[in-house]
């Protein structure tokens, strides 16, 4: 049931912005289902009853979850969604069950009171385990354990379907389970306490194009029944019950949206290319298999950044050739005869796993990470790496390598490469020979040396978030300083400027596959800077080709010669607004930089 409705003051909120878009409605508060487990002890004539109970209870999981899966996959273009097969192989997992049977044959409990003390000691010792991904895993059997109790229950779920009307869907987390009755015609936009942008809420939503907003922590005891609610889910806000004046900007907001949203749809399949016929590449990044459809579908140039570590992240194990081989290739052959860039293997700073056993560091943007990580443990980069040159054969793949601080780094790579081609050589097997190398320039050395790692590469890709954050010195995730990290600060548009003039004076083709990408604000200066390709989430595409063929490339590099010239960020973007305002004054609504 939910909460009366009960009228607050305006209250605004900032969590994950994991979907674009803006939606204005009111609130259904989509309350978690709370089940009362009965716990008795059974006698020895009812162990069988209790174990034939459970049996169904978990045939039927399984029969809903492929149904289940069947309807995503239907609604959702035939994109693999592996969290249900996931699901089904938790479900098969015989010491699952092994476990609940034994807690009812020899501990004497009834299947409800089993299945309770199975999940929890699950779920709690995956909860003390401190990374994202992992807890992502913990939401995974949570709703596993719901669905099999429900079951042995035999309760009737409350469904998204079952709303009235047009809702903003206000929750503490949404399960694969839940999503599966997401419609656009019902659910206009969501907000929730919990999830990360690899939260299945997250792919869901950016599947449908629903606005959302994520990781709020308590936006389900703020919101009531009811209230007016705005998710800007392109710049991760909730306001609850807005002022007028607010409701009006939004509204206005919301419509230059949905027109400009019509019109992005039929520019999709064009070309990316200024007035003057100055053409940029435009890519889209990835971090799972779920979102190369999306970026083919919103007219990507293939993959300009295929976040590999993000197939480690979420298990106890590493995967194996086998496994990393089957997505690599499936990403090759479907976006061929465009490329597929995968970055290697950036584990550490923020992104940790259970499989790899990193211990603490005091600095850990500043230590054991990506590649430095890779070299020191040859055994897990060289399966990577020869399952990427494997996969690279069905398509048109290449290695980008990330956090390079010199030279050296690239030639060791360069030579693990070819060591790998000699053995698969020998073996007869398929690959793509002299694989194509880009190194990611997010360190100052490498920017003030690019012109020697020019050298040593076929294209150089510029991770913009972590240039920033170390050219100024600034942890972008420490809430106290986090407003000096400034993408616009003279420093850093000089150092990209230096970075891209250097490498083509090598001939060397120069990529931005940072957040900065997807920014109208920066993109005019990246037409201007003579980038070649632009890589950000498949969702921002056709919006920034759209600027692109909006401006001219000559107009762009005057612009770029005015504002290496200024003093500080606030002069630079507003020189830049003045060039939207005069030549693409939509995009004005879109500045949030």
């Amino acid at each position: 049931m939910s909460r009366k409705t009960v009228k607050t003051k305006m209250m605004t909120l900032k969590g994950i912005p994991v979907s674009p878009g803006i939606a204005i409605g009111k609130a259904h508060i989509f309350d978690e289902e709370k089940y009362i487990i009965p716990k008795y002890k059974i006698e020895l004539e009812s162990i069988q009853k209790e174990i034939t109970k459970f049996n169904q209870a978990l045939q039927k999981t399984k029969n809903e979850l492929k149904k289940i899966q069947k309807v995503f996959t239907d609604k959702i273009k035939n994109e693999k969604l592996d969290f249900f097969k996931m699901h089904l192989l938790i479900l098969d997992d015989p010491y699952l069950k092994d476990s609940v049977l034994i807690e009812i044959a020899e501990n004497n409990k009834n299947a409800e009171w089993a299945l309770y003390d199975v999940m929890s000691k699950h779920i709690n010792s995956l909860s003390n385990i401190e990374d994202e991904y992992l807890s992502e895993r913990v939401a995974d059997l949570y709703d596993l354990a719901k669905r099999i109790m429900k079951n042995l229950l035999k309760k009737r779920e409350n469904r998204l379907s079952d709303i009235e009307g047009k809702a903003i869907i206000i929750a503490k987390n949404l399960a694969p389970s839940d999503t599966v009755d997401m419609e656009k015609s019902k659910i206009i936009g969501f907000a929730t306490d919990f999830g990360g942008r690899t939260s299945h809420t997250a792919i869901v939503s950016r599947a449908l194009e629903i606005p959302a907003v994520i990781g709020l922590e308590d936006v389900s005891s703020k919101v009531h029944e009811g209230d007016n609610i705005i998710v800007d889910g392109s710049n991760g806000i909730v306001i609850i019950n807005p002022e007028e004046g607010t409701l009006k900007e939004y509204q206005t907001a919301y419509n230059i949206f949905q027109k400009y949203s019509e019109e992005l749809k039929k520019i999709k399949s064009l070309d990316s290319i200024t007035l003057d016929k100055k053409r940029i590449k435009l890519a889209g990044n990835i971090e799972i298999r779920e979102e190369i459809e999306s970026v083919i579908n919103h007219g990507g140039q293939g993959i300009g950044l295929f976040r590999t570590e993000f197939l480690y992240l979420n298990r106890t194990t590493l995967p194996t050739e086998k496994e990393l081989f089957a997505i690599f290739k499936e990403a090759a052959e479907k976006t061929k005869p465009n490329a597929v860039i995968y970055r290697t293997l950036d584990i550490g700073g923020d992104k940790f796993g259970e499989a790899f056993k990193i211990t603490d560091e005091m600095n850990p943007f500043l230590g054991y990470r990506a590649i430095r990580f890779c070299l020191e443990n040859p055994e897990i980069f060289n399966t990577q790496l020869s399952a990427i040159i494997k996969a690279a054969y069905y398509g048109n793949g290449a290695i980008m390598i990330p956090m390079i601080s010199s030279v050296d780094e690239i030639i060791k790579v360069k030579e693990m490469i070819g060591k790998l081609e000699e053995t698969l050589t020998k073996n007869n097997e398929k690959f793509t020979k002299d694989i194509k190398i880009g190194a990611m320039i997010e360190i100052p050395s490498a920017a003030i040396t690019i012109d020697i790692i020019s050298k040593e590469v076929d294209f150089i890709s510029i991770g913009t978030n972590d240039l920033v954050q170390y050219t100024l010195a600034v942890d972008r995730n420490n809430s106290k300083i986090s407003h000096l990290y400034e993408p616009f600060h003279p420093a850093v548009l000089r150092l990209i400027k230096t970075i891209t003039d250097s490498a083509h004076k090598n001939n060397i083709p120069v990529h931005v596959c940072g957040e900065l990408a997807a920014e109208a604000m920066a993109t005019i200066l990246f037409v201007g800077m003579d980038i070649d390709e632009l890589s950000m989430s498949a969702i921002a595409i056709p919006e920034i080709k759209k600027l692109i063929r909006s401006i001219r490339y000559k107009d762009a590099k005057i612009l770029v010669n005015k504002v290496l010239k200024l003093n500080n960020a606030i002069e630079i973007k507003n020189e830049i607004r003045k060039f939207i305002s005069k030549n693409t004054p939509e995009f004005l609504y879109k500045d949030t930089v």
